[in-house]
């Protein structure tokens, strides 16, 4: 229910979503795409990666990057042996000397990649959310599964008789993970 709210009651949309996270959970292959979610607000986007992705996939494996942390020596620490990398309200047009969006197709089609005098393991998985539209990450070269996500948790809480605050709806996911899990084991 959380993802089918989360993408605005579009079907089409949620199945993007459970086929990025099933396939992240069942496969150990690098998807070739990345799962680029876009809200004004991003209450749906943080929960579904504190709530769902990192404790269904361990949250030592997650790796959230931010502006504050593109430069080289952060990248090198930061892109090694993960499962998946969320980059959050990246607004950098130029990461590492090259359009952000090089960095994106680089970490999707190469296994191994030499940063910083540092050879890397890419094989990590990408999840792009943005607060704007202006998403340096992607481009029309990079292949992307775009998720308009909702922007407000009023029509979820209202749904599940709960109140919009985080700890509630976050206790609401958990109690339905199991289901959640027997559902992406099927896709």
């Amino acid at each position: 229910k959380f993802i089918f709210f989360m993408a605005n009651n579009n079907i089409d949309q949620a199945l993007k979503i459970l086929a990025w996270i099933a396939d992240n959970f069942t496969s150990l292959d690098k998807l070739p795409f990345a799962l680029v979610l876009y809200s004004k607000d991003d209450s749906y986007m943080k929960l579904f990666y504190d709530e769902i992705v990192e404790l269904l996939l361990n949250s030592d494996e997650c790796e959230q990057i931010e502006n504050d942390n593109l430069d080289k020596k952060s990248l090198s620490d930061k892109l090694n042996q993960r499962i998946v990398y969320n980059f959050h309200n990246i607004t950098a047009p130029i990461i590492l000397g090259e359009p952000a969006h090089e960095l994106t197709n680089r970490l999707i089609y190469k296994d191994k990649y030499k940063l910083n005098n540092k050879v890397i393991t890419t094989v990590a998985n990408i999840l792009i959310t943005s607060t704007t539209k202006y998403i340096p990450m992607i481009s029309k070269d990079v292949p992307t599964a775009i998720v308009n996500v909702n922007s407000k948790l009023d029509d979820l809480c209202n749904d599940l008789n709960i109140k919009a605050k985080k700890h509630e709806i976050a206790a609401y996911i958990k109690k339905d993970l199991g289901n959640f899990v027997g559902i992406i084991r099927c896709i």
